[in-house]
């Protein structure tokens, strides 16, 4: 798999409701130039500058996409030019969880507007509905044992929060089980 961080801007001026829009159409145009047919993503808008969105694109193959193709496609459809892309790597991924997380996801008021995600892809689970439990079981203590907790459980891990195991298995399993109608019969006990 592979994942990449990117930073997309709104230009002096330009008009920030229309992020969503023109991420869909690059992300569209990054799809055809690299010939992959699913990117997963994770989006959160921000109020930064004149509105910013910070993405993590996922792909199952290698998601190369050169800084200086972006950024001219960005200016063609949202008039802005300034990007930022970064290969997620390794020694990344705790900073920038932490980071998203306590940036964005904390409940900070004023930077984060809106947090978005593709469904039925990498994780195969409700990430924000996860995190919102994760929240609420949390016992209290230090917010740097919560991002812990998180993390292990994004990377597969079973975790203890307050007293409830978490596990990406059980959702996946749990979500399988309730999209599949007779699966769904049985777990409600309906009978025809």
């Amino acid at each position: 798999m592979s994942v990449v961080w990117v930073m997309l801007t709104t230009a002096k001026g330009g008009d920030r409701q229309n992020l969503r829009v023109n991420l869909w159409e690059l992300e569209r145009r990054v799809q055809k130039k690299t010939g992959i047919e699913k990117i997963e993503h994770a989006v959160v808008d921000t109020t930064e500058g004149n509105g910013v969105l910070h993405i993590l694109w996922a792909a199952e193959t290698s998601l190369y996409v050169d800084q200086a193709w972006l950024s001219e496609e960005w200016e063609k459809i949202h008039g802005a030019r300034y990007v930022w892309i970064n290969r997620y790597r390794r020694g990344t991924k705790g900073r920038l969880s932490r980071y998203m997380v306590s940036q964005y996801m904390a409940g900070q008021k004023g930077a984060g507007v809106r947090i978005s995600w593709s469904w039925k892809t990498t994780f195969t689970v409700p990430i924000r509905a996860a995190w919102r439990m994760f929240k609420r079981a949390w016992p209290g203590g230090p917010f740097r044992g919560l991002i812990s907790s998180w993390e292990r459980f994004l990377c597969g891990e079973t975790v203890n929060v307050g007293g409830y195991l978490f596990s990406l298995l059980a959702w996946r399993s749990l979500r399988v089980l309730i999209e599949s109608e007779q699966g769904w019969q049985e777990t409600v006990g309906v009978r025809r």
